[in-house]
């Protein structure tokens, strides 16, 4: 469970970016931020237009190996939308 996992206690959390630039740029400028093994949480929504860009590109850092997927999980914000947690490690 994520909330459980060692590296979510070091990690560095995602909330919400400005909306100036495309949506797999977004992923890129939190991916670039991050030193080597250091973790970071992703929110996405489910339901957002911008979801199959951020989750796709989210996809090609894992496939590519420039980071791991630790652990993810399904999540309700407090307004009630469905959202997906993704947490993740720079390699």
């Amino acid at each position: 469970m994520l909330a459980e996992h060692p590296a979510r206690k070091t990690a560095q959390i995602a909330l919400g970016l400005p909306d100036n630039n495309p949506p797999s740029d977004r992923i890129d400028q939190l991916i670039a931020a991050l030193a080597n093994g250091q973790p970071l949480v992703v929110g996405i929504l489910d339901d957002t237009p911008d979801t199959p860009f951020l989750q796709a590109r989210l996809m090609e850092y894992i496939d590519s190996g420039a980071a791991r997927l630790l652990d993810k999980q399904q999540a309700v914000t407090d307004k009630g939308a469905q959202a997906t947690l993704y947490l993740l490690e720079k390699a």
